[in-house]
């Protein structure tokens, strides 16, 4: 047997016994509630205990009515039935009801000598272990959540993580402005730094805790990243990445962050506005040239998930090289946005990344092609691109069902 299949077994093993063990002990508090165990009450109770916090799907909810344990075979005393027994009666009626839950420790004690065909009650048990496991889990995400509230409330008291749209407002500045005056903010002050840090790393234990999150999100920062992100131009998503959308969709930033991509090819660009990946820059160019005269602000869509860094990165992707121009993307990540703080899950951390999740949509607000923008790191002749993601609950950002 594997080493994770055994551990799994022992941690069932556990559960089983502290479950048989506790509804033992348990059996005289629950002795006027004996109609709500066993059969399909108990199933039903569980069900929708479970599913208030957590999904089932069809096969948990299944292997749950088909395998829970009997109802007492003994009629069940009311309160009132109870006290009016004599005192012998009353301890005949403890003693079947301790019987009872002595029975049921039994069911899911005992093993089947085929480990492929398991009994029923090894059934129950290790289904039931295996929800409580992520029910106990969304429980623990949703305390780190208030935490989390805690923490970024008092960060905000310092003057950090402010509404940046609505500070450029208020301040009656160039939101780009704003942007760059918050990325330096974040890139030289120390406690700004840890703050991100702190608040990022929660970020990260509450995703996980949610769900099978990190499954996609190691896969994209491993060494297949952009293969997938060519699949991902073509419409295909793995599970892996859908779950970790999932995730990122229910639990998206708590905090504007401003983070940077520098980009050496063009191609993202040139299929985000619905041309060949092939197409040359000054195609592109003109393409979104044109959209901007028209459209004003640019609203383009990033089916792949993409990878940016946070300004104090240590590791920075150049836009362009000496020999050729790229694309240095200054965006505004705003609150609300399927996106995450991915360091403690990332194999390089010195590149600080923060992840978006696939069909991310962004506003383009100010793109400077000509060859004179403010390059941070990169070839000072590259473009420069401002972008503000679109927030998952403002109108039109939700994807078709299964396009994820």
């Amino acid at each position: 047997m594997g080493g994770k299949q055994e551990q799994k077994q022992k941690q069932e093993e556990k559960f089983e016994v502290k479950l048989g063990n506790k509804e033992v002990s348990d059996a005289e508090s629950n002795m006027f509630r004996m109609q709500e165990f066993g059969g399909q009450a108990e199933a039903d109770a569980l069900i929708k205990h479970y599913k208030s916090e957590i999904t089932l799907s069809e096969e948990d909810e299944r292997i749950l009515r088909e395998n829970v344990p009997e109802p007492p075979k003994f009629r069940v005393l009311s309160r009132e039935e109870y006290q009016r027994k004599n005192s012998c009666s009353q301890k005949s009626y403890r003693n079947k009801v301790k019987g009872y839950f002595e029975k049921r420790r039994d069911y899911y004690k005992k093993k089947s000598k085929d480990e492929n065909k398991p009994l029923k009650g090894e059934k129950y048990a290790s289904k039931l272990a295996a929800i409580q496991l992520r029910y106990d889990r969304m429980q623990s995400a949703k305390q780190l959540v208030k935490e989390e509230q805690e923490e970024l409330e008092k960060y905000r008291k310092k003057g950090f993580y402010p509404d940046i749209e609505e500070l450029a407002e208020d301040s009656g500045s160039d939101l780009t402005e704003v942007m760059d005056e918050q990325y330096k903010k974040m890139e030289e002050d120390p406690e700004y730094r840890q703050a991100e840090e702190d608040i990022g790393s929660m970020n990260y234990t509450i995703l996980k805790k949610s769900g099978n999150f990190e499954s996609g999100i190691k896969q994209w920062v491993g060494q297949q990243c952009q293969r997938y992100k060519k699949d991902m131009h073509a419409g295909h998503y793995m599970p892996f990445f859908k779950e970790s959308k999932k995730i990122m969709d229910q639990h998206p930033l708590t905090r504007d962050l401003v983070v940077r991509r520098g980009n050496k090819v063009f191609s993202a660009l040139a299929l985000a506005l619905g041309l060949k990946e092939t197409a040359t820059p000054e195609e592109i160019k003109e393409r979104l040239k044109s959209r901007m005269d028209n459209e004003g602000e640019v609203v383009l869509k990033e089916t792949a998930m993409m990878s940016t860094a946070l300004p104090f990165a240590e590791n920075k992707y150049a836009a362009g090289d000496n020999g050729s121009i790229g694309i240095e993307y200054i965006i505004l990540a705003k609150k609300g946005t399927s996106a995450a703080n991915v360091v403690d899950g990332a194999t390089f951390k010195k590149e600080r990344e923060v992840t978006f999740a696939q069909n991310t949509k962004f506003r383009i607000i100010k793109a400077q092609l000509d060859g004179d923008a403010d390059i941070l790191y990169g070839n000072k002749k590259s473009w420069k691109i401002y972008m503000v993601s679109v927030p998952n609950n403002q109108d039109g950002i939700k994807e078709e069902e299964g396009n994820d």
